[in-house]
């Protein structure tokens, strides 16, 4: 992820597009000040974290229901290349 001392030599500008844009968080605190930003970016990987074992969001599956999945992307096969850049494209645009 992101250090500290990374985040604090971005711009507002630059901090407030990592977050909105990028990454669909919002500030914590003052939109107007870069700290609330830098802290958003630092601690939402272990907000996500926290909310899942919350079951809040995405929810952890059973041990059953990862071998269902398993057998499932098996039966799927690998993509082409084709296949691949079609899935990216897909991603890319919303």
């Amino acid at each position: 992820m992101f250090t500290r001392t990374e985040l604090e030599v971005k711009s507002l500008r630059a901090l407030r597009d990592l977050c909105l844009i990028q990454y669909g968080i919002q500030a914590i605190g003052n939109p107007a000040d870069k700290a609330s930003y830098i802290n958003a970016l630092l601690t939402f990987p272990v907000v996500a974290c926290k909310q899942v074992s919350e079951n809040k969001g995405l929810k952890s599956p059973i041990f059953s229901q990862v071998e269902a999945l398993e057998v499932t992307l098996e039966a799927m096969g690998t993509p082409t290349p084709e296949q691949s850049a079609l899935l990216k494209v897909t991603m890319e645009g919303s």
